[in-house]
């Protein structure tokens, strides 16, 4: 993503905070993050696009992006002002594993809005807390992981209390779990190119048909979808740290057929490997 303006903001292992100023009018390229986002619009407003779905945001506007999403922005009004995270998923899983709490990012089901106005106390609230963390990820401080860790969970629960249409999922049932178990599953083993729907549910001890309409439902993607938008982001980090071919790529991805690669990278991007590569250095 490109910015002008005024900015401020540090790298952290787990979490990247920054604030920025910017009088950029352009429209973003449609971009991806192989970290999950969250942006606090302070002044100013903007077009988003993500995953097809549109909203106008200004002053107030909370923002929440999986690292799946496909999104795009346009600066509409200006001075244009935002504070954002951007969070690696496995620190995330880590600092919040509440399921409830998690679904901020690992739920899409039909219907789910990705902005939230804020207002009054609420929004300083929350712009108190990204400040916080902000600042912490700054500190040279013994035990910093763990403070930030602590800060960004204790964030997340009063976003959940203070803006609840954000979590799709509400409560800790056990429906919930055997997704939240499938959805780790997948996390964890999306390169293996035996997974399918039986043996998801075979691990988390559920039949095919039962994991398969209750994942959809909550989580807005089917099994294999899921387990596609990982290896298509494993693909995307390849593409962008590394220089191998594409064939390469394709392999270490967990895609069996660098055709199949090539047409299933386009129609989740727009782009194919080697334009995305380019575009995102």
């Amino acid at each position: 993503m490109e910015h002008e303006g005024k900015t401020g903001g540090n790298r952290f292992d787990g979490v990247q905070s920054s604030w920025i100023e910017g009088d950029d009018t352009r429209r973003l390229r449609t971009h991806f993050h192989n970290r999950h986002e969250i942006i606090l619009i302070e002044s100013g407003s903007s077009h988003y696009e993500i995953e097809g779905r549109k909203y106008e945001a200004s002053s107030g506007s909370l923002v929440a992006i999986s690292r799946l999403e496909r999104h795009e922005v346009r600066v509409v009004d200006r001075p244009y002002a935002r504070r954002f995270l951007l969070v690696d998923p496995a620190f995330f899983q880590e600092a919040v594993r509440e399921i409830p709490l998690a679904s901020l990012f690992r739920s899409r089901p039909a219907g789910y809005r990705h902005l939230v106005r804020l207002e009054g106390e609420d929004y300083r609230r929350i712009r108190d807390w990204l400040a916080r963390l902000h600042d912490e990820t700054q500190r040279e401080e013994p035990f910093r992981e763990l403070a930030v860790q602590s800060l960004l969970r204790l964030f997340v629960l009063d976003l959940f209390r203070r803006a609840p249409g954000m979590f799709p999922v509400r409560e800790n049932q056990a429906a919930f779990r055997k997704v939240a178990e499938a959805q780790s599953l997948i996390e964890r083993r999306y390169l293996d190119r035996s997974l399918d729907v039986d043996a998801v549910a075979a691990a988390v001890f559920c039949s095919p048909d039962h994991l398969s309409h209750a994942f959809k439902r909550l989580t807005g993607y089917s099994v294999m979808q899921y387990a596609g938008l990982q290896r298509l982001a494993h693909a995307k980090a390849l593409l962008h740290d590394g220089d191998d071919p594409v064939a390469v790529v394709c392999t270490r991805s967990g895609f069996g057929d660098v055709s199949h690669f090539i047409r299933a990278f386009r129609k989740a991007t727009g782009l194919t490997p080697l334009q995305f590569r380019r575009r995102s250095r």
